[in-house]
């Protein structure tokens, strides 16, 4: 009997980012609003890796 199963791909984006602030509080803050704001993007070079899990789905 076959059985159902929840496969999830998730892929990871990673960049560094050099940042002059007051200290690491401030240095997060300006990153996250520079992303919010659309002014970081991640894209395909910033490509980390793959991970592919699966489990079981019970009905």
């Amino acid at each position: 009997m076959k059985k159902t199963y929840i496969v999830t791909i998730t892929e990871t984006l990673s960049r560094q980012i050099e940042v002059s602030a007051e200290n690491s509080d401030a240095a997060i803050d300006k990153i996250h609003e520079a992303y919010h704001d659309g002014e970081i993007v991640l894209d395909a070079d910033d490509y980390e890796g793959t991970d592919i899990s699966v489990a079981i789905f019970d009905k």
